[in-house]
């Protein structure tokens, strides 16, 4: 598990490198997990994906597409978010899964059609306009960082499936209750 999770950790590391708006990268020949490792601006990713088990899925042999959070993007949650996402790994896995696209798509496939499905089972809606490229709300800030099973772009949004929304607003709304009685 320990060896599985340190080849991780570079690519997701490498999913939330800082680097300039849309600009492709050029990665190794290493995994996506071992390119986030690598990369500290993705430590918080690292770290979650490791806490749902997720590492040998970004890991795996398949090709993937991540669209990674920087760990600034995961500083503008709501702490009440992050708490809960600390409690209830179900919709966190549910969150990370959001950001991942079952194939390999660099930013040419990616802008070329308007929705893709991910691995958590909806779908990323992808827009763009002179300047800049979006998948839902989430600017994609660094394109096509190459790994050896498949490609990040960084985003500066956590991207939150409507199923995960309504977890969170169930819990949110449990917690108020909870207090309420006491």
């Amino acid at each position: 598990m320990k060896l599985r999770l340190l080849s991780l950790i570079p690519a997701i590391a490498l999913m939330f490198m800082g680097a300039v708006a849309l600009s492709p990268q050029k990665a190794s020949a290493d995994s996506i997990a071992e390119i986030a490792v690598a990369t500290d601006d993705l430590s918080t990713l690292v770290e979650l994906v490791s806490a749902v088990g997720l590492v040998d899925t970004l890991a795996g042999e398949g090709t993937f597409t991540v669209f990674a959070p920087t760990n600034e993007a995961f500083g503008k949650l709501p702490q009440r978010v992050l708490d809960i996402l600390g409690e209830r790994p179900d919709i966190l896995e549910t969150i990370i899964l959001y950001h991942v696209l079952g194939e390999e798509k660099f930013a040419t496939a990616v802008l070329a059609d308007n929705r893709h499905t991910t691995l958590q089972g909806e779908s990323v809606r992808v827009r763009s306009n002179d300047n800049s490229a979006f998948v839902n709300r989430s600017e994609i800030t660094t394109i096509d960082i190459d790994a050896d099973n498949g490609v990040v772009h960084l985003i500066d949004r956590v991207l939150l499936p409507n199923e995960a929304k309504r977890e969170l607003l169930r819990e949110i709304i449990n917690q108020f209750r909870n207090r309420s009685n006491h």
